[in-house]
């Protein structure tokens, strides 16, 4: 499955029988093999919240709804993980580029497959070396190899020199959204910050997450 395919999905928890939130992103593990995490904009109006499903919980993902058992199997915290790579720059080996990634191929237990950029689909053992900037991909039959430098990263502490818990990591991209035909207006406290037919612009973007709308601009953006 594609994670074009899960985000703007709609969340049904079973037990609490209601459509509690929308998929509005992805985190991946440190090594970036694997999508642990979905982010969901909670229903409450326009006043949404961000809450963080572990995809273990999903019971199961079909016809544009992610079912899970119920609502609180979303939470405020998550751990520190990866952002999920779609709209990054892409490259080869030889630094030719690739377009930027536009999809991710998992398997029914979100394990990455693939990668899908401007220029074509790459498997993720063709991953060269990635960052939170750019991925970079071995050129067709390459053998080459990076040996990878361990970071030292210090632990965050706070007035009293003591270690302190690492902070939620928060994602703010909505590319996905981008280039997509609205099929209804946008309104927010009686004004029409976009129109059905409209194709949704970064500036479109910028004004709903301002404004607390964009949940309402996800559900109509297809």
């Amino acid at each position: 499955m594609k994670i074009s395919e899960i985000i703007g999905s709609r969340v049904l928890a079973l037990g609490d029988a209601r459509l509690c939130g929308t998929v509005c992103g992805a985190l991946m593990n440190e090594k970036r093999d694997r999508i642990k995490a979905l982010e969901v904009f909670t229903d409450d109006d326009d006043d949404c919240e961000k809450k963080y499903l572990d995809v273990k919980r999903i019971r199961s993902v079909s016809d544009g709804t992610v079912t899970i058992t119920d609502t609180d199997m979303l939470v405020f915290a998550a751990p520190d993980l990866s952002a999920c790579p779609v709209n990054l720059s892409a490259y080869d080996e030889k630094g030719g580029s690739l377009g930027r990634i536009t999809d991710i191929v998992t398997d029914e237990k979100f394990a990455v497959l693939s990668f899908v950029t401007d220029n074509g689909e790459y498997p993720r053992t063709d991953v060269l070396s990635a960052s939170d900037e750019l991925y970079v991909f071995r050129l067709p039959g390459s053998k080459t190899k990076i040996a990878k430098r361990k970071k030292r990263v210090p632990r965050p502490t706070n007035a009293e020199n003591r270690t302190v818990k690492a902070q939620v990591f928060e994602i703010s991209r909505y590319a996905y959204l981008r280039g997509k035909t609205l099929t209804g207006d946008i309104e927010i406290s009686g004004e029409t910050i976009a129109h059905k037919g409209d194709t949704v612009t970064d500036d479109i973007i910028e004004n709903a997450k301002r404004r607390g709308g964009i949940v309402r601009l996800a559900m109509n953006a297809v």
